[in-house]
């Protein structure tokens, strides 16, 4: 398009600024800037022209260029109100909160009366979170004009971050009433409506707020966590909802590298693996520094058959070399060293409660030497439950640590004096990895809650088992791997458990298989290899429970897989969440448990074994595929260990075929377990207390 030369149009000045400001409403900014040039060139003092070239410039991107001309606009005016509130705008929109507030403020002095100039402030000051000032601004903007929606709006944003809850419901529904399909409005509303604990009536309104406006982000992102909270919560039909959700939101922000992030881990916990992990390094593309997105991947690989050792151990490296820039201060350590003394140990978890940490972890807790460990616990979440409270029973020092930055949760481990630091979560969520990595106490050790090597220098030590890692493999290990006698772990099974039932074999006539574990253990490799098994045992069935199996659609697609390698669905028993007393009968339901591959069962395994179910697992590549081997070999098991697929099928069939051997077994199973380390909770702990011995006194010969 041709430049316009207003002297051509036989227009004068003011005809062309006239023209400008008609252009500028049309959004021709160009043309706006090219017209307010010509004009400066004749008329260099007309500083509405030089605003208009600042307006034009900044909506072009030169905003830098677009402040200069304002600027000068008000050089040569400085009462010149527009300049002062544009400025302002200009500003907020670029985060320079502060000199925003100093050009509105400057404004006021020249129309104080005015109700936008009272409702910027009022933005600004929200925006800079002096919120009870800027609630002020807002009521001077409405007592100036009593129907200036923008003003009544942040108003009711004031009032709901303050915690007046009451009156910020009672101003959002005021608000709907003048404007009933109002985007911003509608979504307020719903977030205040989440807060109160009424999740039907916000998920109503974020779908109306998307319905009037489509592409606001932040009613698809906090529709998606809505839902996601009440998959959480056993309501699995809300899971491909929230799917929906988080793409759409995704879509709209594409750069946005932590909706990937939940995206990918929604696809793991249906058991998508290959797509959760795409979902995992789109996250990291956008944000190579991303700890959260690495420790993410790191995970969902555990999930995976394809990578070895060495890959998972490469893989491992780079999460250090990429989140150092994340790292907080080291320490010097002042800690006394004197080899004999009491030791400060600390537990960090974000899973202290009803969870396979806190199962594991809760012996140990119980059975520490008082006079030889002064036991901390540092808990990274709100979420508790009364085996919260047990656990909190046996520590020392409990503390809650959730809202603690990282520095700040460094600097209360080295005040504390802590001599051993204990990761519990490893990779795993609600980790504190990077505190960690600064090094806040002189020994750290990583143990139960992850399953290879955290890749952190940092962490000098790694407790494990013979089984879960042989001689040799010690070279994919950052930490020096300490082998704990027989196990790494030790289970309290639970004082309300249910009875041994007989196998139901014996009165069904035929086999059931069945797995209680995560269905993002399960595979499609998983799948095809129990789909074998049971092809190969005759009318067999299979009983399959998890959380996400309430989900229809989930359930769809298991069986959709299974009828893929000749299994029909009515060998399929597909059961979602129930309490977890109900859980352990129903172990009573089926006569063989099968493990996952290469992601074995842990509490799930020790469970089954508890009923008087044996469990068929493959011994794997990895530390976390061995896992349930580890178990039976402790108790005796070792029958029941295969080296493959194929040998786990011959297994399958040859137990099948030997029910009166499998019924000995599952009468014998509790006592098998009760006279072994992995139930004998005070041996375990003397190891364990041997172990952490061990590395405090090679620490304070250095």
């Amino acid at each position: 398009m041709n430049p316009i030369h207003f002297e051509n149009m036989k227009l004068n000045i003011n005809e062309a600024f006239q023209l400008a400001i008609e252009l500028l409403s049309k959004e021709r900014f160009w043309d706006v800037v090219n017209i307010c040039q010509q004009i400066t060139a004749i008329q260099p003092d007309h500083y509405r022209a030089h605003h208009g070239i600042g307006l034009g410039l900044h909506r072009t991107g030169k905003t830098t260029e677009g402040i200069a001309q304002i600027k000068m606009a008000i050089a040569i005016n400085p009462e010149y109100f527009s300049a002062y509130n544009n400025l302002g705008n200009i500003l907020r929109e670029t985060g320079d909160l502060e000199e925003a507030l100093e050009a509105y403020l400057k404004a006021e002095t020249l129309q104080p009366t005015t109700p936008v100039i009272q409702h910027n402030i009022g933005s600004v000051l929200k925006d800079m979170n002096r919120t009870e000032e800027a609630l002020l601004r807002f009521r001077a903007a409405i007592e100036l004009d009593p129907n200036y929606f923008d003003a009544l709006l942040g108003t009711a944003l004031c009032l709901h971050k303050i915690g007046e809850i009451e009156e910020a419901n009672s101003a959002y529904q005021h608000l709907l009433r003048l404007k009933p399909d109002h985007p911003d409005a509608l979504y307020s509303l719903a977030t205040l409506m989440k807060e109160i604990d009424q999740p039907k009536i916000a998920y109503e309104l974020y779908c109306k707020a998307i319905e009037v406006m489509p592409e606001m982000y932040d009613a698809h992102l906090a529709k998606a966590n809505l839902l996601s909270e009440q998959v959480n919560m056993g309501m699995d039909w809300a899971q491909e909802e929230a799917l929906d959700s988080y793409r759409k939101a995704s879509d709209l922000k594409p750069e946005d590298h932590s909706t990937h992030i939940t995206i990918g881990n929604l696809l793991l916990a249906k058991g998508e693996t290959d797509d959760a992990l795409d979902e995992f390094r789109r996250a990291i593309l956008l944000k190579p520094h991303s700890n959260i997105a690495r420790s993410c991947l790191l995970m969902g690989l555990q999930y995976h058959p394809g990578p070895t050792l060495a890959e998972l151990y490469k893989e491992s490296l780079l999460w250090q070399v990429n989140c150092s820039s994340e790292i907080s201060r080291k320490s010097d350590h002042l800690n006394s060293r004197d080899p004999n003394r009491r030791i400060k140990i600390g537990y960090v978890s974000a899973d202290l409660r009803m969870h396979p940490v806190g199962f594991y972890l809760l012996p140990a807790l119980y059975h520490h030497s008082t006079d030889k460990f002064e036991v901390y616990c540092y808990s990274n979440s709100k979420e508790t439950d009364i085996f919260t409270e047990r656990l909190r029973s046996y520590a020392d020092k409990w503390r809650d640590i959730v809202d603690l930055n990282d520095n700040e949760l460094h600097d209360l481990i080295v005040n504390d004096g802590i001599d051993i630091l204990v990761d519990l979560s490893g990779h795993t969520g609600g980790n504190r990895l990077l505190v960690f990595a600064s090094k806040p106490a002189p020994v750290q050790v990583s143990w139960i809650g992850f399953f290879f090597t955290t890749g952190i220098k940092e962490i000098d030590y790694i407790l494990m088992d013979a089984t879960a890692v042989p001689d040799g493999e010690e070279c994919y290990f950052t930490e020096k791997v300490i082998r704990l006698p027989e196990t790494r772990f030790c289970y309290e099974p639970p004082k309300t458990a249910p009875e041994i039932v007989s196998p139901p074999a014996l009165k069904n006539g035929y086999i059931t298989f069945g797995s209680f574990n995560n269905l993002a253990k399960v595979t499609p490799d998983v799948i095809k290899a129990w789909a074998q098994i049971m092809r190969s045992t005759p009318n067999s069935r299979i009983i399959l429970k998890s959380h996400v199996l309430g989900n229809n659609h989930v359930k769809i697609r298991i069986a959709g897989q299974f009828a893929a390698e000749g299994i029909s669905q009515e060998r399929l028993d597909l059961r979602g969440v129930s309490p977890h007393i109900k859980m352990l009968a129903e172990y009573g339901d089926m006569d063989i448990a099968l493990d996952p591959f290469p992601f074995n069962g842990g509490l799930t395994s020790c469970e089954a074994l508890w009923m008087g179910v044996p469990v068929l697992t493959v011994f794997g590549n990895r530390p976390i595929a061995r896992q349930s081997a580890g178990f039976l070999k402790t108790i005796g098991l070792e029958g029941f260990i295969a080296k493959d697929v194929q040998d786990c099928c011959n297994l399958a069939i040859k137990w099948s075929n030997n029910i009166s051997e499998l019924t000995l077994i599952r009468d014998g199973l509790r006592q098998k377990m009760n006279s072994s380390l992995l139930c004998n909770g005070k041996l375990f702990t003397e190891n364990l207390e041997k172990a952490y011995r061990d590395m405090w006194r090679e620490w304070c010969l250095h």
